[in-house]
């Protein structure tokens, strides 16, 4: 229980940091612009389930290329 207490507040963390320095205080968008360069720490995964699936998967209305994710993101860095 407390791992997952501790990821909880890891990836809440992570969304006001975004909120905070990126969206200035709005709700994260998929299309930032301009365009911000950002470090970005989580676990990399290999989503298999969508090997073969004949329709193109979308992100927020964005067709992915690849099937690699990373999830859960735990931190989020703007370099200065």
């Amino acid at each position: 229980m407390a791992r997952s207490g501790h990821l909880r507040e890891a990836v809440q963390g992570v969304r006001d940091e975004v909120r905070a320095e990126i969206m200035s205080g709005g709700r994260p968008a998929m299309v930032i612009n301009p365009p911000v360069r950002v470090r970005i720490t989580g676990q990399l995964f290999f989503n298999t389930t969508h090997i073969g699936d004949p329709h193109p998967r979308l992100a927020g209305g964005f067709p992915t290329r690849s099937l690699w994710e990373l999830n859960p993101i735990v931190a989020v860095a703007v370099p200065r």
